[in-house]
């Protein structure tokens, strides 16, 4: 269990760091006109990418549960992308992402992952009205601190 644990916990610093610390504030930075519409925006392309990535298990599993995997890496990296915002550290991310990649491995992801289409579609639909809750009162300006830190 420990060698899973120390796994997930680089998978999570790595994939956080990546997706949340390098190229969501890029795109963010690219699309520039700080509106909720282009946070949005920021968080589904760092998110889609974050999603295309996971095709990569395609080598050490089936299609279907390749393309779950995708759907729900899709829309956790929404989530994280929100915690990420309302925390402005990567901190809360990294350990989420670690805490949940080690319960996808020790646990056999038996209470994480959806074995189901219905369940799936709920599961990430309860996922992105999170994210979208969550982000709703976002102060988004320019001169906004967090902002500029992110994208500087």
């Amino acid at each position: 269990m420990w060698h899973i644990l120390i796994g997930t916990t680089f998978i999570g610093i790595s994939e956080e760091y990546l997706f949340r610390g390098l190229i969501f504030p890029q795109i963010l930075k690219a699309i520039g006109t700080w509106t909720h519409k282009d946070l949005y925006s920021a968080i589904g392309i760092s998110s889609l990418l974050f999603a295309l990535i996971h095709v990569l298990n395609l080598t050490g599993q089936d299609l279907t549960a390749t393309v779950i995997q995708m759907v729900n890496a899709f829309s956790i990296g929404c989530l994280f992308c929100a915690i990420y915002i309302r925390s402005g550290s990567l901190l809360l991310p990294i350990v989420f992402h670690s805490l949940w990649n080690f319960g996808i491995f020790g646990l056999d992801g038996a209470i994480l992952t959806p074995r189901s289409i219905f369940w799936m579609i709920i599961f990430n639909t309860i996922l992105l009205a999170i994210t979208a809750y969550d982000l709703r009162e976002q102060k988004l300006s320019q001169r906004d601190i967090w902002i500029e830190k992110l994208v500087s």
